[in-house]
């Protein structure tokens, strides 16, 4: 029922809502998935406009969707309209992985207050479903961020390796969503560093190939950004 409700809540707020409502910047956002469009999908140089220094995850995400949308739209306003609903899709994305964290964090019977209270907050927390209409680089960021801490939080209770890499790969394309994923990178290594359930070879392993799959996901990006653009 939770669950229902924070869906029912980003549609209808989708369906009342244009794009540059409460939304200042998205004609920016807008012009560099326009760009990728118009240049098959080229990364532009930082300094083309205003936005365009941004990580490219959800351009390269929206232009896709864009390209399809063309196939039967013609209009701005109607493209525009389609990039509204993607950003919707994302954002209850990311309020499935929070409901996955809450299931986590409250799976007992006992504890199913706790749980829909947990679920409840974030069914209705203003500041994220105001992304379920906005063109904007969050929504990807949000659905990566959360569904890196559902991962962690999954790695930490069953120990698997997989779930490790998998969160790594949530949090690198967080990375190339938006550079402030980087605040999620120390806690999950300081949880891998202060868990009792695995052993420090393993650690060491765990982390010694983290950080080469963040390197070869995200170093490009970084080191075009401030090395060769500086």
């Amino acid at each position: 029922m939770l669950f229902g409700a924070g869906f029912l809540i980003r549609l209808y707020y989708l369906l009342i809502t244009r794009y540059e409502f409460r939304g200042h910047d998205a004609w920016s956002h807008f012009l560099y998935i326009d760009y990728l469009v118009k240049n098959a999908f080229a990364l532009p140089d930082s300094t083309t406009g205003w936005e365009f220094y941004h990580p490219p995850v959800y351009y390269f995400l929206s232009a896709v969707w864009v390209k399809i949308s063309m196939l039967v739209l013609h209009v701005d306003d109607a493209i525009i309209r389609c990039l509204q609903v993607q950003s919707f899709l994302l954002t209850v994305g990311a309020f499935v992985c929070t409901v996955w964290i809450g299931m986590m964090l409250y799976a007992k019977q006992k504890e199913v207050l706790k749980r829909a209270l947990f679920i409840s907050i974030f069914a209705l927390q203003p500041v994220l479903i105001f992304f379920a209409a906005r063109i904007n680089n969050d929504v990807t960021y949000n659905l990566f961020a959360f569904a890196s801490l559902a991962l962690l939080i999954l790695w930490w209770q069953k120990a698997k390796a997989r779930n490790w890499y998998l969160c790594i790969i949530a949090i690198c394309l967080a990375l190339l969503s938006k550079s402030n994923a980087m605040l999620i990178l120390p806690i999950a290594y300081a949880c891998l560093l202060v868990s009792r359930k695995v052993q420090w070879k393993k650690k060491a392993q765990l982390g010694g190939i983290g950080l080469l799959i963040i390197l070869l996901m995200t170093g490009w990006f970084y080191v075009l950004r401030f090395a060769v653009e500086n």
